[in-house]
């Protein structure tokens, strides 16, 4: 527990001294600007890749270990042809290809703690109202933990989540059609990585334009008949990731596992924000709220059927839309609420993602922090 606390505090303590230093700088019309102090930032990301690429065994990394250190071209080979089933050959080719560059498997995880880390990091100083607040909620929310568990469907959230802009329209229509072929490329390739990035891409252009349009009405209606109806819905789940890679799925959707109903009220906290300050929204109409308010309104649909019916399973599908979360909320307190209020609802919201860190890291997981380099933390 110690090194997760480690982390939270510094790498936070990084990130608001990043924004308590803003530079300011001119961009190309002569206006000024502030630029997030580059340092500052830097140290706050080092932070989490550090740690995570020096983890040993932590959860289901064990399976990563041993997959890095078994993975052979034959096994990729029949992925990539079909000659048995599973999915990921995309993923498991790049770890192939990396171990016979370096054939370690702690560099191999540095990598990948770099990719995610530098996407959510991006998205972060480029579009959050408080960098600072973003990297809280980062550790806050326990999204930190995917580092460590559940690294492959990582990739794949962190990958969709610096795609997100290619999802604003412009009122290009030329640009707007480039960009959104551009990311459903890109999201067909990240399903060779992870299977979940499938299912989610409809849901990714569902959220683009504007607050509440038909589609997000029909879209919540669907989780609604969905968890109503469980046994048509929870099939199509089994089949569709009945491989190796989502094995455990067919079992969780039978044999009840839901997650926290904490969850629930968690992912609704901004809409009930944003829904109190609703005509200041829509009169703003501002594409990246609209896109992540969409996106935290799906989120509490994806976690209705994850607390009733499966966890682990509804679960994996919600981090991509919680993700947003983290610039949503700084947006919403930020441009909406000002005074008193918008001070109170900074020290609550702290102050319920400290309790909420606490009672996943420690009460629910309780996971030790191993690694063979820099020793063993329980």
């Amino acid at each position: 527990m110690i090194i997760y606390v480690l982390m939270f505090a510094s790498s936070t303590l990084f990130a608001y001294l990043a924004q308590r230093n803003k530079v300011a700088v001119k961009d190309n019309e002569g206006n000024e600007k502030y630029r997030l102090n580059r340092f500052y930032v830097v140290l706050s990301a080092l932070i989490p890749i550090f740690f995570a690429g020096m983890r040993g065994a932590i959860a289901d990394t064990w399976a990563y270990i041993n997959s890095f250190k078994n993975i052979i071209w034959s096994d990729v080979s029949d992925l990539i042809t079909g000659k048995v089933d599973g999915k990921a050959p995309g993923y498991y080719f790049l770890e192939w290809l990396f171990k016979q560059l370096v054939d370690n498997y702690t560099v191999w995880f540095f990598l990948i703690a770099i990719f995610c880390v530098v996407c959510l990091w991006i998205v972060f100083a480029k579009y959050s109202d408080s960098f600072a607040l973003s990297v809280f909620l980062f550790y806050g929310t326990t999204s930190f933990s995917w580092l460590f568990n559940g690294m492959r469907q990582y990739i794949a959230v962190c990958a969709m989540f610096l795609m997100f802009p290619l999802m604003l329209r412009t009122g290009n229509r030329k640009r707007d059609f480039r960009n959104l072929i551009l990311f459903i490329v890109i999201t067909l390739l990240l399903y060779t990585i992870h299977s979940s990035a499938i299912v989610i891409l409809p849901i990714f252009l569902l959220c683009r334009g504007n607050l509440f349009g038909r589609w997000k009405t029909l879209l919540i209606l669907g989780f609604v008949v969905a968890s109503a109806f469980v046994g048509p819905f929870t099939s199509f789940l089994s089949d569709l990731f009945s491989d190796a890679s989502f094995g455990t799925v067919s079992k969780d959707i039978q044999n009840y596992d839901g997650a926290n109903i904490l969850r629930i009220v968690i992912a609704a906290i901004p809409i009930f924000l944003g829904l109190y300050r609703l005509k200041a929204i829509k009169n703003d109409n501002e594409p990246v709220f609209n896109f992540c308010f969409n996106m935290s309104l799906i989120n509490v649909c994806i976690w209705v059927p994850a607390v009733v019916i499966s966890g682990n399973t509804f679960g994996r599908f919600a981090e991509y839309c919680s993700v947003f979360n983290m610039i949503l909320y700084p947006m919403i307190i930020n441009r909406y609420y000002g005074g008193k209020t918008k001070k109170l609802l900074t020290i609550l919201l702290i102050l319920a993602f400290v309790f909420w860190f606490y009672y996943q890291m420690k009460l629910t997981w309780n996971w030790p922090y191993l690694s063979e380099v820099i020793g063993n933390f329980y």
